[in-house]
């Protein structure tokens, strides 16, 4: 089974650069092009996962996005939840401040400045790990606030002008990188990285 996670904050710091790989995993749920189902929400103490089960002819996958949990603590409720399923290959999907906006790129290489990844990256596992880095250096981080600490860039507000760049950013990254890996997910093996840009 392919499932894709995207990391993000709870709705506190919704519209924030650090929550790019959430956002994109609701808009591939809601916007799918093959049959969507919820499939169940996954509590403890708290809402903790929701997850949606996608199914095409023959195929599958999931698609798993963080609630109510903060970046910096995503990976033991995370690792607990995702070893229990049969999961052949992971897909972590995160904001990249070294990518400039509307570019994305599906990579095995991690980013070892995202706390979230951090978090996750701690725990051992046994499946194939990829990483979906969604551009998020956008034109006003520059001079003055390129000075600043990446923590603070990543929770500002995204401005309203981003909004079109980061819809097509998901639209590519869905017909170009995801669906293909949901129709024949042996491509991930087979080291099919494509990038959007």
């Amino acid at each position: 089974m392919l499932a894709i996670v995207g990391l993000g904050n709870p709705s506190k710091y919704a519209n924030t650069w650090h929550n790019l790989g959430k956002e994109f995993c609701n808009f591939l749920a809601n916007n799918a092009k093959i049959h969507c189902t919820h499939f169940r929400i996954i509590k403890n103490k708290a809402r903790i996962l929701k997850c949606y089960y996608l199914e095409a002819p023959q195929k599958s996958f999931l698609i798993i996005i963080p609630v109510n949990i903060y970046m910096n603590n995503i990976g033991y409720e995370l690792f607990n939840i995702i070893r229990q399923l049969p999961i052949k290959t992971l897909i972590l999907a995160h904001d990249d401040l070294s990518i400039p906006l509307g570019h994305v790129k599906l990579t095995p290489k991690k980013n070892i400045n995202h706390n979230g990844i951090k978090s996750f990256a701690q725990y051992k596992n046994n499946f194939e790990l990829l990483f979906l880095r969604f551009g998020a250096f956008h034109v006003s981080h520059n001079s003055s606030q390129q000075r600043l600490p990446r923590r603070q860039i990543v929770l500002q507000h995204i401005p309203n002008d981003s909004q079109p760049i980061i819809q097509t950013m998901f639209q590519d990254a869905s017909t170009n990188l995801i669906y293909p890996l949901v129709i024949n997910p042996d491509l991930a093996e087979r080291g099919y990285l494509q990038k959007s840009e």
